[in-house]
């Protein structure tokens, strides 16, 4: 039933290409870039630096793969965190010859940070300083934004801009969506803070703000959200996707990248923006909220529906008429399987989440849904701030943080089988001021009609640790200890320094080389130990080297 499901599709999708480029012949022009309606405004840069970071905690380790029910432990812990960037290697080859589409080989272990602000406790409250701060430290925490960017670089900076109001009257209206801090939509200051942040290292490069609402005209959308030069002159230009990818149906435009997945799980042809796929750098910047199709909509979806052309993918020729829910049906596996393979066509750089102030029953809330009649009975007053060179790593942590089951958000267990990220906590190594624990609430909203599940009571049980004890002798670091069958990892800090990590079957007991502190006198040892779902306990005892 899929494969004539998908067949169909391609046969409708090549009628629509047929005659669209009939069409175009006929009477169509394509959109006129440098054009005074705001989509291709470029603008002078400011190259405005942050304040320079005073803190920053270790950062997590690079380590070997792991077999299911074989205990692994590593020492010797590279703590530099990297990604490789996406490189060119042949899983997916360009229809048209012209250039390669992108794959990542990620690491063994993905870094994840998170900061939440110790100074404002709500989120209205937050000034661009509050949050260019955030924004700087939890970049800083994963190896910095030189790890990423270098000078003369194109950075295409990807904001979560999906609607200008919420759905709140009933009928399907709603009252426009504030700029600042709304949830649903992508602070207009947080693109700005990591606009300067890249400015710092890439002052004579190129910074693209590039989007492709789906509820609204993205124009109007940048206009609404305060995305243009006043609000954040540090960026070149501001760009609807749909309108600088050629025009309706045309897929021969040369605005175009026309990209064949030769392991696709849904449509093999895909198109992208050329100058979003040809960007050196992406970063993209969702927000932290939940979604009644995908369950999460983190900074892989915010690619893979948000970054296809509209004149494409969209349901209509019109300004106006920007959703994508029929070429990409959105309540059914295809939906899942789209996401993975257009996304693994061109993965981010470096992601972002705007946590700042956390949404849920989203994407966006509405009177349907339960009768919510405002906004502000969503909102989740998180103040905070996500980064990862890992997209899907992100949004792993970001479905765990709403009490979701990123095992049911199927799109991402897609990537992480095809080696594009990782999903499970065995393989991220989660930084910053808070925990998952100490942030983590649930977020309300309809289950999927295909997939999507809310984490149960026995699935968000933190981990016991009973019976533990640590000593040194001889230069060697001894620990016993019982923990409950929940735990499928271990980390071992020593001065706050990571380095050991015990994956799998971590219960019983461990020794660890530690003749490089001797003489350094009492040091705390911190054993945290998480369940797959990222609770974790700790425990902690001075020993002295």
């Amino acid at each position: 039933m899929r494969k004539k499901l998908k067949f169909a599709l391609s046969l409708l999708l090549a009628v629509l290409i047929v005659v669209g480029s009939v069409l175009y012949i006929i009477s169509c022009a394509s959109p006129a870039t440098g054009s005074s309606n705001g989509t291709d405004a470029f603008i002078n840069n400011t190259n405005a630096a942050l304040p320079a970071l005073t803190t920053a905690a270790p950062p997590a380790p690079t380590t070997a793969g792991s077999t299911p029910g074989t205990a692994i432990v590593e020492t010797d812990i590279d703590m530099t965190p990297s990604l490789p960037a996406p490189v060119k290697n042949g899983d997916v080859s360009a229809a048209d010859g012209t250039s390669s589409p992108y794959s990542i080989s990620r690491p063994s272990d993905s870094v994840v940070s998170m900061v939440q602000s110790t100074s404002v406790t709500k989120a209205a409250d937050l000034t661009q300083d509050d949050i260019s701060a955030l924004v700087d430290q939890a970049v800083a925490l994963i190896g910095g934004i030189g790890s990423v960017v270098k000078d003369g670089d194109t950075v295409v900076l990807k904001p979560n801009l999906t609607m200008m109001t919420d759905e709140c009257l009933p009928g399907g209206g709603g009252y426009p969506l504030s700029p600042e801090v709304n949830g649903d939509t992508t602070d207009y200051r947080v693109v700005r803070a990591v606009a300067q942040l890249v400015r710092t290292v890439d002052p004579s490069g190129t910074i693209y703000v590039m989007e492709g609402s789906g509820g609204c005209s993205t124009v109007q959308a940048f206009q609404a959200l305060n995305y243009t030069q006043q609000y954040i002159p540090e960026v070149d230009a501001f760009i609807a996707i749909e309108n600088d990818s050629g025009a309706w149906q045309d897929t021969s435009s040369p605005q175009l990248v026309n990209v064949l997945m030769k392991d696709a799980q849904y449509l093999q042809n895909l198109y992208y923006n050329k100058r979003y796929f040809d960007a050196d750098v992406f970063i993209s910047i969702p927000t932290l909220k939940n979604h009644n199709n995908a369950t999460v909509t983190g900074a892989v979806k915010n690619m893979a529906i948000g970054g296809t052309p509209a004149n494409i993918y969209g349901n209509g020729n019109s300004a106006d008429e920007t959703g994508r829910w029929n070429t990409i049906p959105h309540d059914c596996l295809e939906y899942h399987e789209h996401m993975a393979d257009f996304y693994a066509g061109r993965p981010a750089d470096l992601a972002i989440m705007d946590g700042l102030q956390g949404l849920d029953h989203g994407p966006t809330p509405s009177y349907g849904d339960g009768g919510i009649t405002s906004i502000t009975d969503c909102q989740k007053n998180m103040c905070m701030v996500l980064a990862s060179r890992d997209a899907v790593a992100m949004d792993t942590t970001e479905c765990t943080i709403m009490n979701w089951d990123y095992k049911t958000a199927q799109y991402l267990d897609f990537l992480d089988t095809r080696g594009v990220g990782w999903t499970s906590i065995q393989n991220i190594t989660l930084v910053g001021n808070v925990t998952v624990d100490q942030v983590r609430r649930d977020f309300g909203g309809t289950p999927p009609a295909y997939s999507g599940s809310p984490l149960t009571a026995a699935q968000k049980a933190p981990p016991s640790v009973s019976n533990a004890s640590l000593s040194v002798s001889g230069g060697t670091l001894s620990e016993q200890y019982s923990v409950s069958s929940n735990v499928v990892k271990a980390e071992v800090y020593i001065g706050g320094k990571l380095v050991q990590i015990i994956k799998n079957s971590p219960n019983g007991s461990f020794t660890l080389d530690t003749s490089a502190f001797t003489g350094a006198g009492p040091q705390k040892v911190m054993v945290r130990f998480y369940t797959q779902y990222m609770s974790n306990a700790d425990y902690t005892q001075t020993v002295t080297f």
